[in-house]
């Protein structure tokens, strides 16, 4: 990833869009696994709803069009999943979990590498 100051010296008005990207995965990413941790700290659906907003712009404008069968459930599991969030068994909790990894491997990234 870039220094700042290496932004600072690119060409003027060049957006990166990888880290732009990298940067939005990251957070809606780290806002689900924190609902996964502690679902007693959601208090409204309204963030549940953003979640799975976030989730089906992931899968639809964003993953790689070659990717798309063989994540598709995984998308579709963590939709339902929140579609009952927060009232889920620790089971499910940790299912969750692994298929945040997945999508983490889909996408190129590493799970822990902030």
């Amino acid at each position: 990833m870039m220094a700042v100051q290496e932004l600072i010296k690119e060409e003027p008005g060049k957006i990166h869009l990888e880290n732009h990207f990298r940067c939005y995965f990251h957070n809606k990413m780290a806002i689900l696994l924190m609902m996964i941790e502690r679902p007693d700290m959601i208090r409204n659906t309204e963030g549940v709803e953003r979640e799975k907003a976030a989730l089906n712009d992931l899968e639809h404008y964003f993953l790689p069009f070659g990717k798309r069968a063989k994540y598709r459930r995984i998308f579709k599991w963590l939709k339902l999943f929140l579609e009952e969030f927060p009232h889920t068994s620790s089971v499910r909790l940790r299912k969750a979990f692994g298929m945040v990894a997945s999508l983490y491997e889909a996408f190129g990234f590493r799970m822990y590498e902030c």
